[in-house]
């Protein structure tokens, strides 16, 4: 009785676990920002990479959010991968994972969250990233 509750409690786990969580991801940055321009909407670029616990923490809690993924309705959403584009980590300051850029349509930053953000900081942020100039 008591490994089949194990069981189920790691299954649980992984059941719950979705990358990326709930949000639509563009399939890289500059496909990202040219949706950007052509929408006339902002981004949310995430920073992570592979091996991150903090970064699977985020897409488990933060990017399932029903607040943040209503939002991110408004947005194009990235995500970045450090490993494979180290050019971008360097180009917006990342320098710890996970890393959450809010950038205008044309790429530029408007709001840089370093680290887990809770949901309801994220959703605040994107929010405020809507009506920044």
């Amino acid at each position: 009785m008591g490994l089949s509750l194990i069981g189920a409690g790691v299954f649980g786990a992984i059941r719950d676990f979705r990358y990326g969580g709930d949000l639509v991801w563009s399939p890289g940055y500059e496909k990202a920002l040219a949706a950007a321009q052509a929408e006339h909407r902002r981004m949310l670029i995430s920073f992570h990479y592979s091996g991150c616990d903090w970064c699977r923490k985020m897409d488990a809690e933060t990017f399932t959010d029903p607040r943040v993924v209503a939002l991110s309705h408004a947005y194009v959403c990235v995500r970045i991968d450090a490993l494979r584009d180290p050019e971008l980590i360097r180009a917006f300051h990342v320098s710890e994972f996970p890393t959450t850029v809010i950038a205008n349509e044309h790429g530029k930053e408007v709001a840089h969250l370093d680290g887990f953000v809770e949901a309801a900081r994220m959703a605040a942020a994107m929010r405020r990233g809507d009506t920044a100039n």
